[in-house]
């Protein structure tokens, strides 16, 4: 018999479960470049990690996110860093807020 006709991997198939993750308890708030933050940021880190960082200038969030693209592997587009690196100095000065239900 074979492993993948056993009664074991019969029942396997026939089980259903469904994981929820918990969901970031704040997101990037509303801006231009708010569409990028969400599209390449999220990718490794949550919204929150970002609003607890040092102000920045706009110089040092450019430098920040072209690491986050040549270090880590970020995919963000070349042509979209300087609208990120704008969004988050001026998300600086905003306080974090949770996310509003969208149902």
């Amino acid at each position: 018999m074979s492993l993948g006709t056993g009664i074991f991997a019969g029942e396997i198939s026939k089980t259903y479960r469904s994981i929820t993750f918990p969901t970031d308890p704040f997101s990037f708030q509303s801006g231009k470049g708010q569409e990028v933050a969400n599209t390449y940021c999220l990718i490794c880190h949550s919204a929150d990690y970002i609003y607890m960082q040092p102000e920045h200038s706009e110089k040092k969030w450019k430098a920040i996110i072209t690491k986050m693209k040549r270090v880590f592997g970020c995919p963000i587009p070349q042509d979209q860093i300087p609208a990120l690196s704008t969004y988050l100095f001026q998300q600086n000065s905003v306080s974090k807020r949770p996310p509003t239900d969208s149902r």
